[in-house]
């Protein structure tokens, strides 16, 4: 019994505390509040952050360059000297080199010590690489670097490999303080620059080209003049002529007179044509023209560094026109050196070629060759001892067809044999009919 009381007991004050919970109810606040206790850390604060926070920071944070100036070092550049295309052989494969490249080395310094020199195959293909060796340059305190300089130079036409070989002068003029424009200058159109020590110092370009100009009334610019020597020294390789004919004697022949390099190669290809053909006719025209000594001069006639280009034209348009003259010898022609010649000169004044010349000469001397020997006939008949000789006839036939210029003489004839002809009919048929024909032929 005791025992179920206390039960009950229980649940009653369970249940009370319930409805106790379920209704709110008013507290006091205390007068006092207690200051919470602080907590206490195990870790000491550190100002510069944590080491993985440091390490992050170090990886994303950006680089700072130096401002301190410091010296350039020259970019390895390729210089590609110029070189003649070289034309395949044939048949078969080939190693025969292409334009090799030269590819600057410089120190750790920035200093110039040599050059690779890589040569190639003409498939492309490496051929060797050889390393050349080269005093390292001097470093030019106050100006730019002297690549800009050889740039310069180059870009005017000049080869790298005359400009890289003219480093030291380029050197001593940027050392004065000029400019690289003055360097350029005096470097191109002086012969000499005095250092501010008093040195005096020869261009290399001057030694090399430069003194062609000295001997020529118009100069030619450094660039054309360049050039224009290289063009004869590339034209006596390519139809492997006689040294001589690229000698500074030559050279400065040529220049003088006007010899393009253009001219001098198709006239170098007219002798190799000549020599080829060694046409006996031709050589005996040559030498009776006293161009030649020889079949071996032939040569020497086509690039002869003595004339100008127009007088060079003339003896060949002399030569084209005699030659056909002396093919028809059997014609009663003869040979008249200083009537060719003239002749010739008159066919360049009209702006004809050897080829033009020729092909005039051969129709007028088919007419002459036609004509001359029965007008010789002609002339003995009705001009007596007045009669002309043949080669009087032949001035007069010449002048006919090639400038058109009448002679009163043979006008004066053709009336005699007309008034004859009609006086006496069929007496001198055969003889009027030779001249009627060469009357139709016409003139040039």
């Amino acid at each position: 019994m005791a025992a179920g009381s206390q039960a009950a007991a229980a649940q009653a004050a369970a249940a009370a505390g319930k409805a106790k919970a379920a209704t709110p109810t008013k507290v006091a606040t205390p007068a006092v509040i207690a200051k919470p206790t602080a907590p206490t850390f195990s870790q000491s604060l550190n100002l510069y952050g944590s080491p993985a926070s440091i390490a992050a920071a170090k990886s994303t944070a950006p680089k700072v360059t130096s401002t301190v100036p410091s010296k350039t070092i020259p970019q390895a550049k390729t210089i590609t000297p110029i070189i003649e295309p070289v034309v395949p052989p044939a048949s078969g494969g080939s190693t025969e080199a292409r334009p090799s490249t030269r590819t600057p080395v410089y120190d750790s310094k920035g200093k110039l010590i040599g050059y690779n020199v890589t040569n190639y195959n003409l498939d492309g293909s490496i051929a060797s690489v050889t390393f050349e060796s080269a005093a390292a340059e001097e470093e030019v305190l106050g100006t730019t670097n002297i690549q800009v300089l050889k740039s310069m130079l180059i870009a005017t036409g000049l080869s790298a490999a005359l400009v890289e070989g003219s480093t030291t002068f380029l050197q001593s003029l940027l050392k004065d303080g000029l400019s690289e424009e003055s360097a350029v200058e005096i470097y191109l159109n002086n012969k000499e620059f005095t250092t501010k020590t008093g040195t005096v110092l020869t261009s290399p370009f001057y030694s090399a080209y430069g003194f062609y100009n000295d001997a020529l009334t118009k100069k030619l610019s450094a660039s054309d003049l360049f050039n224009t020597v290289e063009g004869y020294k590339s034209t006596q390789t390519k139809y492997n002529l006689d040294a001589k004919f690229t000698s500074q004697e030559y050279i400065q022949k040529y220049l003088k007179n006007n010899i393009s390099v253009a001219t001098l190669d198709k006239n170098a290809n007219k002798a190799r044509l000549a020599a080829v053909t060694a046409d006996p006719l031709i050589i005996s025209n040559l030498q009776q023209l006293g161009y030649i000594g020889s079949n071996a001069d032939l040569t020497d006639f086509y690039l002869d560094p003595n004339v100008g280009m127009e007088k060079m034209q003339q003896n060949f348009n002399t030569a084209a026109l005699s030659f056909e003259a002396v093919r028809r010898a059997n014609t009663g022609i003869t040979f008249n050196k200083a009537n060719f010649e003239k002749l010739g000169a008159d066919l360049t004044a009209k702006g004809y070629d050897e080829t033009q010349a020729q092909y005039v000469a051969g129709q007028a001397y088919n007419v002459i060759g036609q004509t001359l020997k029965p007008e010789v006939g002609l002339s003995n008949i009705y001009e007596g001892k007045q009669a002309a000789d043949a080669a009087t006839i032949q001035s007069e036939l010449e002048q006919e067809q090639l400038n058109s210029i009448e002679s009163l003489r043979r006008k004066k004839l053709i009336e005699l044999e007309t008034r004859s002809f009609q006086g006496q009919t069929g007496n001198f048929t055969g003889r009027t009919t030779s001249f009627a024909n060469y009357s139709s032929a016409g003139q040039i």
